[in-house]
């Protein structure tokens, strides 16, 4: 049940997945959410390019979506709601989200805009939502190393979130599964039933931490034999749970990291 209830958020959230998840954006997702990552607040892109941005938003998209972004005949994309689906994401994922399925019913509508222009178009998207103006304009390979934010920041994930943690896998004494010495929860940036191989590399190098996750729902993931991996470095992708009893992730795959679990 879970699955089914998650493959619709999913595609309702993001759309097509198979047009968004490239191997960049796996190769830039976050290693430590607090290193070497910009947000949408340090300023990425610069007057002149939300300009531009605004002015391309107004011809072509402000039909559906209302000339200052607060939605017309389709959705808003400014405020409290729209920050909240996209928060923690990499700009990566919204780029490709507006580039890939914008405008719609791409393969019958002849006005489909050029790369710099869908760039300019998400700098005036993240002006909108509290992104500060900078002196240099966002460029594509800078997309995957800024983070959507808030105004407050970086926050915990929403519960829901497709989050991924790097920890030990351990057995409590009841035999139920558990992550320890996990590193803090980030939005995964990849499908939600696979552990790439560029995904496990980089978790080879993501430091411990000193979270702990309970694991729901092991049944479900593929090819993967808890008992053979206890004590190991695994990552664990899976829906965010939060409860009085803590935090835990329904899960949708896991993958071996190291067969030690060391820093």
């Amino acid at each position: 049940m879970h699955i089914r209830f998650f493959l619709a958020t999913f595609v309702l959230i993001v759309g097509p997945a198979s047009s968004i998840f490239t191997s960049e954006a796996v190769a830039g997702r976050l290693q430590s959410p607090d290193a070497n990552i910009r947000t949408i607040l340090d300023g990425v892109s610069n007057p002149e390019q939300i300009a531009r941005g605004q002015d391309a938003f107004e011809a072509r998209c402000s039909g559906c979506h209302g000339l200052d972004l607060t939605g017309g005949r389709n959705s808003a994309l400014r405020g409290p709601d729209f920050v909240e689906k996209w928060r923690e994401y990499n700009l990566q994922l919204l780029y490709g989200f507006i580039s890939n399925s914008m405008p719609p019913r791409r393969n019958e509508n002849p006005f489909i805009l050029p790369d710099d222009t869908y760039l300019d178009i998400l700098a005036y998207i993240v002006s909108g939502n509290g992104g500060q103006a900078g002196r240099e304009e966002l460029t594509e390979e800078q997309l995957s190393a800024v983070l959507f934010v808030g105004p407050e920041g970086p926050q915990p994930l929403p519960i829901g979130a497709l989050a991924m943690v790097v920890g030990c896998l351990t057995r409590t004494p009841g035999s139920d599964w558990i992550l320890t010495r996990t590193s803090r929860p980030v939005r995964s940036q990849t499908l939600p039933f696979d552990a790439t191989t560029e995904e496990l590399i980089s978790a080879e190098s993501i430091p411990l931490g000193s979270e702990t996750f309970g694991l729901r729902d092991m049944a479900f993931v593929r090819g993967f034999d808890p008992a053979d991996h206890e004590a190991h470095k695994v990552q664990a992708k899976g829906l965010m749970i939060r409860t009085s009893e803590g935090q835990s992730l329904s899960l949708t795959t896991m993958g071996m990291v190291s067969a030690e679990c060391t820093e």
